[in-house]
Order: C-alpha cells, then sequence, then structure tokens
C-alpha cells in the first residue's frame, strides 16, 4: 500500500476513464493520503443475526476453529452468536440497548482469544477432549460481562441484559443435542418457534447450518428477546425523523408558501414568501400565548412549611417556572410585534427564525426534553407543566400540598423522588440509606394515604397485569398507567417473601432512556431474563414520541 501511494499513483498516466477499485478492512496502516485522494463508499453487511453469523464464521481460519479439543469450536459458536446479538440489538437503541455501544469486531477477536486461552489451560495445551462441565464457563461469563463486551456498557440495565444472554448461552448445557439458543415463544406471547443449536462437530457443519437457515424465522426481531413488532416501531421512529427534518427543509426553503398568479419578479416572490411566513408565525404565536396561563402565583413560605421537603421541592418548581413562563410570554409578544411591523430588533428577528423552523429558543431550554423535539411539541407540554403549577401553587395556598402529581410535568422530576424519600425519613425518623422505593403501577385506589400518588407514567416492552403484577407486551406499545403510587419501605420490612415477587425497573425521564430518574421495585412474576431482554422500562414522559 505504502508503494502504491508513494511511487505507482504519482508517476501513472493513466487515460481519461481509468478507475483504480481497491476493498479493504478498515486498518490503521491505510495510507492518510491515500484516503484523501480517494471517493470512499463504506459498505456495511446485511442486518440479521444470519448475516452477522455468516460474517463470523467466514472471517475465523478452519484451522483454529477446528483445532482440538473438538469442544472449542461449540464455543466459538457460542460466543458468535452472542455477538450476533449484542450487534443486532444496537439497530433498536434505544430499546435494544439504552446507547449504541462502539461493539466491534476487536471485541469479538479478543473474545476469541480468551476462549483459546482458556481452554488450552484447562486441558494443559494436550488437545483433549474436555467435559463440558470443566470448560470455565464462569470466567468465561466474568471476561466477556466485564471486560470484552461489558467494558463499554455504562448502564445497570444495560450490563443486566449482557448477563442474561451470557447467563443463557455460556453454560454445560448448550452441549446438549436440544439446548435452545433461543426458546420458543409461552403464555401470551406473539407465537414463534425456539432455534436449537446445531448438532455441529466443526467450522464447516455450523456454517452449513447458517446457510441453510434462512426465512422470516432468522430475521424476527424475537430472536433478540424484543417484541415481534420492534421492526415497525423502529421504521415508525426513522419515519418520524424524515418528517420533522423535511418540515425544516420546507420552511427553510419557503415551499408551501401558495401559488402566486401572474408574472412576479423574484423580488415579490421573496416579499410575498415573507409576509406568508410573518403571518403564520404571528398567528402561532398569539395561539399559544391565548393557551399559556398568565402567572404563577409564587408559594408563601413560613417557619413550619419550610421545614417540609416536599414544599421546598415545589418552591424551587414553581420559582423556576414561573420565571421561565414570563420569558415565553415576553417573548412570544415580540414576536408578535415583529411580525406586524411595530418592534424590530436582532432579538426578536432570533426568536422568529426560531419559530418558522420549529426549534426551542436557547433561552427557554430551562429542563431537559428530548433531542430534536420540535417548538409546537414542546408548547403544548408547556402549558400543560405551567396548569399543573398553577395548581401546586392553589393547594399550598390553601393550606395542603397536591396530592396527584403528573411527575413528567416536573422540571426537576428527580428531586421529587427525593424529597419524598426525605419526607419519609424525616416523619419516621429512619435514615435515608434504609428505605428502598417500590412502585405500584395503575392502582386502583387513588389515595395517597401509604404512598405519593404519580400520575401517567408510561410503561415500555410491557403492560400491569392483576394477577402477575407485569406481562410482557406482544406489541410493543407504550401503555399509558393512570394513577401510580410511590412507596418508600424501610429494609426491616423488605423481607425475602416482598422482595422475591418483585423486580427492579429504571424509571426515565422520557423515551430517549438518555436520563435514569431513579430505579423502583415492581410486582412481576415474570422470569428476570425475559424481561431484561425486552428491556422493559418506566418513562415519566413520552413527549415526542
Amino acid at each position: 500500500m505504502e508503494q502504491l501511494e508513494k511511487t505507482k499513483l504519482h508517476t501513472l498516466k493513466p487515460a481519461d476513464g481509468f478507475r483504480l477499485f481497491m476493498s479493504m478492512e478498515i486498518n490503521s496502516k491505510i495510507a492518510v493520503n491515500l484516503l484523501r485522494m480517494s471517493r470512499i463508499v463504506t459498505l456495511e453487511p446485511p442486518p440479521g443475526i444470519r448475516a452477522s453469523l455468516l460474517q463470523t464464521l467466514h472471517g475465523i481460519p478452519t484451522e483454529r476453529m477446528d483445532r482440538q479439543p473438538a469442544e472449542r469450536s461449540r464455543v466459538y459458536f457460542l460466543l458468535a452468536w452472542l455477538h450476533a446479538l449484542v450487534q443486532e440489538r444496537l439497530r433498536y437503541a434505544p430499546v435494544g440497548w439504552s446507547k449504541k455501544y462502539e461493539f466491534s469486531e476487536s471485541d469479538l477477536r479478543v473474545g476469541l482469544s480468551t476462549v483459546d486461552s482458556w481452554i488450552d489451560r484447562t486441558t494443559g495445551g494436550s488437545g483433549s477432549n474436555i467435559a463440558p462441565e470443566r470448560i470455565p464457563w464462569t470466567a468465561l461469563k466474568a471476561l466477556l460481562s466485564q471486560c470484552i463486551y461489558g467494558g463499554r456498557v455504562d448502564n445497570a440495565f444495560d450490563r443486566h441484559l449482557l448477563d442474561a444472554f451470557l447467563s443463557h448461552l455460556f453454560v454445560a448445557q448448550s452441549f446438549d443435542i436440544d439446548f435452545a439458543l433461543v426458546n420458543s415463544s409461552t403464555n401470551n406471547e406473539t407465537p414463534h418457534a425456539g432455534v436449537v443449536i446445531p448438532d455441529a462437530r466443526n467450522k464447516a457443519e455450523y456454517l452449513a447450518w447458517v446457510e441453510q437457515w434462512s426465512g422470516e424465522s432468522s430475521e424476527s426481531p424475537m430472536l433478540l428477546g424484543l417484541h415481534a413488532n420492534a421492526d415497525s416501531a423502529l421504521h415508525a421512529t426513522l419515519a418520524k425523523r424524515l418528517r420533522t427534518n423535511l418540515q425544516t427543509v420546507q420552511v427553510s426553503v419557503g415551499v408551501g408558501v401558495g401559488a402566486v398568479e401572474g408574472e412576479t419578479s423574484a423580488e415579490d416572490l421573496k416579499a410575498t414568501e415573507k409576509n406568508v411566513n410573518h403571518r403564520n408565525a404571528a398567528e402561532l404565536a398569539a395561539k399559544w400565548l391565548a393557551a399559556l396561563p398568565e402567572d404563577v402565583k409564587e408559594l408563601r413560605r413560613d417557619n413550619d412549611n419550610i421545614k417540609q421537603p416536599l414544599f421546598r421541592c415545589f418552591e424551587r418548581e414553581v420559582s423556576g417556572g414561573k420565571q421561565l413562563l414570563r420569558k415565553v410570554r415576553r417573548a412570544l409578544t415580540l414576536v408578535i410585534g415583529v411580525c406586524n411591523g411595530d418592534k424590530q430588533s436582532n432579538k426578536g428577528r432570533a426568536l422568529l427564525h426560531d419559530i418558522l423552523m420549529a426549534t426551542i429558543p436557547h433561552a427557554w431550554r430551562r429542563y431537559t426534553v428530548p433531542v430534536g423535539l420540535a417548538l409546537p411539541e414542546w408548547m403544548v407540554d408547556f402549558t400543560a407543566r405551567m396548569t399543573q403549577l398553577q395548581s401546586i401553587s392553589a393547594g399550598v395556598e390553601q393550606g395542603e400540598l397536591l396530592q396527584d402529581i403528573w411527575l413528567g410535568g416536573l422540571m426537576y422530576p428527580e428531586a421529587y423522588i427525593t424529597a419524598t424519600r426525605q419526607a419519609v425519613a424525616q416523619a419516621n425518623k429512619w435514615s435515608l440509606e434504609e428505605l428502598s422505593l417500590q412502585l405500584q403501577l395503575d392502582v386502583s385506589d387513588g389515595s395517597a394515604t401509604s404512598g405519593f400518588m404519580v400520575t401517567s407514567l408510561y410503561i415500555d416492552g410491557a403492560k400491569p397485569d392483576p394477577q402477575a403484577g407485569l406481562s410482557l407486551d406482544t406489541r410493543g406499545s407504550v401503555e399509558m398507567m393512570s394513577k401510580n403510587k410511590l412507596v418508600w419501605i424501610h429494609e426491616s420490612s423488605n423481607t425475602a417473601a416482598q422482595t422475591s415477587d418483585h423486580l427492579t425497573l429504571p424509571l426515565y425521564l422520557n423515551h430517549s432512556r438518555q436520563n435514569l430518574l431513579s430505579t423502583a421495585a415492581v410486582h412481576c412474576s415474570i422470569p428476570q431474563v425475559k424481561v431484561y431482554q425486552r428491556a422493559v422500562a418506566l418513562y415519566a414522559s413520552v413527549v415526542g414520541k
């Protein structure tokens, strides 16, 4: 490659139609100047478990995979299956994984070397057969979980997911003839057949099995532990993102102004477009201004309520919301003035541009929202937040705190959860470290006598079940739960009987799964492996989904 770049290409006198095509893997030895001179096309393998297995098996030398002991090839295949799982779930982020981790072929190469090292150590390098029970499964799982693949994972529930795959695959039972790589569906799940590990002893036999494995069963997201409609949900998300981008482009280039009758000069067309845009922006601003509350009354503090953690939490919420409401109302009034020609300023024109582009002005970003959230959606959500703050303020003025809190409508929802913990610890004279959170979903009893009621929580991947607590959702929809109760349990009452039928789930701020508010124990009789593979999670808000 160095000689090609240094001598051949610089001295070559090619014909006009001469083109040089090169195919290669990504490698640090490739000359940088060669890349600069080239037009680069990156080819990715087709999606699916089958395609990933084919690529992995073709990339392993036959003499390496078939080297004695014969059990080595089976462990290689298990690692290839694991690699396909972790890679394929990246396509479904943030459900497959909470973020797009940089899993790569280097992880696979290190994993294969680790398998070789431990198998050779166990056999003493003799190459004699080894009983499946003697294979150091614990060491392999620990290294794959904590160092190789798991070394990139920084989310506790993603680690639970990886450990669930490892605990299922890397076991002595994987040498059984009927060992299921993927279990068949049970109970109320979408019907699908399980996948049994092939009865193979070398690379050629494993490769032949993968090549003949085709059809929808080899591409189903249920092989990854996801629900059957995961592909549809992924395509819907991509379609919505495309629609948002097209709307932004449409506004920026002035499409949709309407036909102009007769012959019109470029200047007249531009003026007409500007007038239409200004009129639309003024109408939007006036509509939003009318929907917003006029003001939010500040909370009055005294010597008693200032000692209450919940009051301090609400005081911060109301104070921050009041300031932001005032800022938004002033900005919308300014935009209307700019559109009507009454006021002209750089600030007003910048706000007008944000409204036309449906982007949230930087000064309004006082709390976390999903990336790419459009301004109209933000305004609807913001109006609902301000309405809740009015209710909180009115309740405190009457001497009582609001019983039902829309957790996703708070500017600092994690502070509310902390305040409830402090309130329970303060009332019972307990230490904060002695309390753990339980969440009762979709309760029929709306009283908050033994906990704190939160409204409009959402669950992804499952749905509430009166008997089992949770049941896996087969449609892939996000279910809203109107009434939910936060309960802080003291460790003295957190007995084994109570914890055995509870499972810890993540409570995220929204569907992007980037902001973890808390973890909560939820009543659930489903095996935790299935729950973690389905990536069941709770959301405080789904704005923009």
